[in-house]
């Protein structure tokens, strides 16, 4: 969802990372997104987003626990309701995302190990110095083993920051989740609720992996099946010259 907000700007900022980083030269390193007047209306779209997002997650959250029967009937939908957001996600995958890996290998790979090492471990740190009860320490410590969401692209992008290796960092991240997130999961948090590693594996491809692939093949496919899935969602098509 937050990629959606600035489509044009932010395909054109990973675009122009990716050739600066190939050249190698300084003098074409990346440009602030706010040089025309459609980046800076992308710039706004985005700085919405992720203002508006946390404070939607904060109300849902507080609506919950003020109220948890209201919602517990929605709990069975939940998994295809994140399939649907994952398969949004594929939808705005492009090659260029995947190029980034075969262009700085080892930029990726410490981000990799950046992610699957510190999240993971400030959630066990959170969790055990606040004293949370094991379901709320398992959920911290999940979210922390989960891979990147498009929420820290569009930050990075807001940044200034290397919009291209964010891109590639979150797409592997999600390509591994199914193997890393699982083991991690029950070495981290098995100390507070027992953790089914194997079943948590096949969730993950269900609800994560395999809509990914699908909504990315549906959108890149030959034969004119993105033109029908981007007419579904024109708003997260990623500028043509990607």
């Amino acid at each position: 969802m937050l990629r959606k907000a600035p489509p044009e700007a932010f395909h054109h900022a990973v675009r122009s990372e990716s050739k600066s980083s190939a050249d190698n030269s300084p003098t074409t390193a990346r440009q602030a997104p706010s040089s025309s007047p459609e980046p800076a209306a992308a710039d706004r779209a985005a700085r919405r987003a992720v203002t508006v997002f946390p404070v939607l997650v904060l109300a849902a959250g507080a609506a919950g626990l003020a109220t948890p029967g209201t919602f517990s009937g929605w709990a069975p939908n939940v998994p295809y309701l994140l399939g649907v957001i994952m398969f949004c996600m594929g939808l705005t995958m492009t090659p260029q995302d995947f190029s980034g890996v075969v262009k700085r290998p080892w930029a990726v790979a410490l981000g990799l190990v950046a992610h699957y090492v510190i999240m993971p471990g400030l959630g066990w740190l959170i969790a055990n110095a606040l004293g949370l009860s094991p379901q709320l320490a398992a959920g911290v410590i999940l979210v922390g083993c989960a891979p990147s969401g498009t929420a820290s692209n569009v930050v990075t992008y807001l940044a200034r920051g290397d919009v291209a290796l964010s891109v590639s960092v979150a797409t592997v991240s999600t390509v591994l989740a199914p193997l890393v997130t699982p083991p991690l999961t029950l070495l981290l948090a098995g100390e507070f609720l027992p953790v089914d590693a194997g079943s948590m594996v096949t969730d993950i491809l269900k609800t994560v992996l395999l809509p990914v692939v699908g909504g990315w093949w549906c959108g890149w496919s030959p034969g004119g099946t993105s033109t029908g899935c981007w007419g579904c969602c024109p708003g997260c098509r990623p500028s043509p010259s990607a």
